[in-house]
């Protein structure tokens, strides 16, 4: 007993399959929805004959409200006449037929829903009809933008008749519409210009949301590189600045050769690369994690001694294996077996470590990044850079200027 269908679970079988879009997407009418006909048909769990003989008043009461439920409703109940040996001829419910998407609708208390997604397509499709896929594909993310719709498909109408062209989205002159609400919405309108625009208006190239701009013709707030003089005798040939950022073309094209650099040191923890100091014919790099973008175009770093000093974890090593594709040359610098193992105090957890095949390490960094990503040392063992003492910092560096 209790194992027949109820009201409720009526609901909830209703609610699943709407929570999963199929019952919003049958709403366009374009194309067949998999296993949505409507009337929608809700095979019923019913009594079995033992349990009609047994629990006759509770299969009565049963009935009765499957069929009160679907006359309060608007849907119309199938019927099967079981022929009982002890109870004769009796009509038991085996399906619950919902009509129409609005009874899903009204079912499950999703008529506002329903109703705002309508007035959406309508509004939406007759003016970017492309954007039915993204509609089939994503019905709910069209639910949120009600407020904003207009706007949101004007920005689209004027980036199909107009040419970015390298300008700003700040200078973008459309009423309504300023930086911070394209900002918001990068991810809809990518989905929805991918489908508008001719394919030579795309740069597929950039990732949709993340390079919203370059993607779509406009230019971007320019990426700068951050870079300390360790000698100060570099001080004059960059107009008496030690600490300097500038955009990546400049720091690509600079002469840094011709202005007295032989050393390149990439840091990636910002305090540890100001506390460097006093190194002769040296600059030291603010590393970015894994962007080394800025360094696609400076063909004067092979002439350089470099060296790449990062966090003792397996992301550490990545990076490195990374940078190596912008300099080959590169040396790893504290990031070996005999730190790692002199700072056991001070290892903490490595949040999500990184377990691909790196291909740019050398054999003593290939052995060590193994053993890390193996759980060696422990689980997720990590050293942080800022976590070295300092003397050996030190002593490390000087011993670049030594070995060079």
């Amino acid at each position: 007993m209790n194992r027949w269908t109820s009201p409720a679970d009526v609901r909830d079988m209703l609610e699943k399959r709407w929570k999963r879009g199929d019952f919003l997407r049958a709403v366009l009418e374009e194309e067949s929805v998999p296993n949505i006909d409507l009337p929608y048909r809700i095979r019923l769990s019913r009594p079995s004959s033992r349990e009609m003989t047994e629990h006759f008043d509770d299969v009565r009461r049963w009935i009765e409200t499957i069929r009160s439920f679907a006359d309060r409703r608007g849907c119309d109940v199938e019927w099967k006449t079981v022929d009982h040996r002890q109870l004769g001829r009796n009509d038991v419910p085996i399906a619950l037929v919902v009509p129409t998407i609005p009874h899903v609708a009204s079912i499950i208390g999703a008529q506002n829903e329903l109703e705002s997604f309508r007035r959406q397509v309508t509004q939406l499709l007759s003016r970017l009809p492309e954007t039915a896929a993204w509609i089939r594909s994503r019905p709910f993310d069209l639910l949120p933008l009600e407020d904003d719709l207009d706007r949101l498909i004007r920005f689209v109408e004027w980036m199909r008749g107009n040419y970015p062209s390298g300008m700003y989205l700040r200078q973008v002159d459309i009423p309504g519409i300023d930086t911070k609400f394209l900002e918001k919405y990068t991810g809809t309108l990518s989905a929805w210009l991918d489908l508008v625009l001719p394919a030579e208006r795309i740069d597929r190239s950039y990732r949709a949301a993340k390079q919203f701009e370059q993607r779509y013709g406009f230019s971007r707030k320019p990426d700068l590189v951050r870079f300390r003089l360790l000698d100060s005798a570099l001080v004059p040939a960059f107009a008496g600045f030690a600490d300097l950022s500038v955009t990546a073309t400049d720091f690509s094209n600079c002469p840094f050769i011709d202005r007295g650099v032989k050393r390149l040191f990439v840091v990636e923890n910002d305090i540890s690369a100001l506390a460097l100091s006093d190194t002769p014919d040296a600059i030291a790099v603010f590393g970015r994690g894994y962007y080394f973008d800025y360094l696609a175009e400076a063909d004067w770093l092979a002439h350089l001694d470099v060296h790449y000093w990062g966090d003792i974890d397996t992301h550490g090593f990545a990076i490195l294996n990374q940078f190596r594709e912008y300099a080959p040359h590169a040396r790893s610098l504290l990031m070996d077996r005999e730190t790692l193992l002199a700072h056991r105090t001070y290892w903490t957890r490595e949040p999500r470590p990184f377990r691909g095949t790196l291909e740019r390490l050398t054999e003593h960094e290939r052995t060590l990044y193994g053993d890390l990503a193996s759980d060696t040392f422990g689980d997720n063992v990590r050293l942080e850079q800022e976590r070295i003492r300092f003397g050996t910092v030190r002593m490390a560096v000087q011993g670049t200027t030594l070995s060079a």
